[in-house]
């Protein structure tokens, strides 16, 4: 260690030392000591100890800041990658509501497109309905003849000498043949033809009526012999006044299990009722529309 004058820098003048400065009794000037090497050499030596401990502390400090560093990069890592979770989380949430949302307004529209066309369709048959009847209406305001109806044929005493006429005119017909003079017996058609029963089966569109005829054919010795014939007349209609109308109608024969071709005709009434009258009662209708009956003449 070297032995030193050091001299006021400002002044030139001695210097002296107070604690750890040096100070010129002169200008008043104070400067740090100076030191080479082998001073801190030196001091390292006479003062190994404290230098190991001040050692020591800083390369502890040094460490402990290190861990602290890690410690703190590890904490905000795991934050990050915590707060990476909550934004993926949240993200997915946000995509499942939206995905609901989504789905919700297409059940949404889907159900107010179903309501709509619903309604139109609603509205469309309600116009159609409303225009059938009034085409029905127009149809009824211009039609000159509707449907008989039961009571109607009934107390239409015309009507009724205009259909006995036309039973008469049938049977007449039937038995103008003369196959029945040709026989051993010679049976022949005499008197009027008698009416047994009359059924009128109505519908909302068509009349039928049923007429159970009874004729009586017979022999110059007395003997006599009674046929029945079920007779159909279609297209019954009244006019508006209520007067039946008969100008269209058409007469038919119907037959029963015990129809004998030569006498062209059956022996049971009850039988032709079972079997031609009644049993259309049994079906579903004409055309779709609900059967009614009424007896009458």
């Amino acid at each position: 260690m070297k032995l030193k004058v050091m001299n006021c820098r400002n002044c030139n003048a001695p210097l002296h030392l107070e604690g750890e400065k040096l100070v010129c009794a002169f200008c008043g000037g104070t400067f740090d000591i100076e030191k080479d090497e082998s001073d801190v050499e030196y001091e390292k030596t006479v003062n190994a100890e404290a230098y190991i401990v001040q050692s020591l502390t800083e390369t502890t400090t040094r460490m402990q800041e290190y861990y602290r560093k890690q410690e703190e990069e590890k904490l905000r890592k795991e934050e990050r990658k915590l707060q990476e979770e909550k934004e993926r989380a949240l993200a997915r949430r946000k995509k499942t509501i939206l995905g609901w949302i989504k789905t919700l307004i297409i059940i949404a529209v889907i159900g107010l497109g179903i309501t709509i066309l619903a309604d139109y369709l609603r509205k469309s048959s309600e116009e159609r309905r409303t225009g059938q009847k009034t085409v029905q209406a127009e149809k009824a305001a211009a039609a000159t003849s509707f449907r008989v109806t039961g009571s109607e044929l009934a107390s239409d005493e015309e009507a009724k000498e205009q259909i006995y006429e036309m039973i008469c005119d049938f049977e007449e017909e039937e038995y103008r043949d003369p196959v029945f003079e040709s026989e051993e017996d010679n049976w022949k058609y005499e008197g009027d033809p008698e009416i047994v029963r009359s059924v009128l089966i109505t519908t909302d569109k068509d009349n039928l009526l049923f007429t159970i005829v009874k004729v009586t054919l017979s022999t110059d010795d007395g003997r006599e012999k009674e046929l029945f014939h079920c007779l159909t007349f279609s297209d019954l209609k009244v006019d508006r006044k209520g007067n039946v109308e008969l100008t269209s109608t058409r007469v038919e024969s119907r037959e029963a299990s015990d129809y004998d071709a030569f006498w062209r005709a059956g022996f049971d009434p009850e039988l032709l009722y079972e079997e031609v009258i009644d049993s259309e009662s049994m079906s579903e209708g004409v055309n779709g529309f609900p059967l009614r009956f009424y007896d009458c003449i």
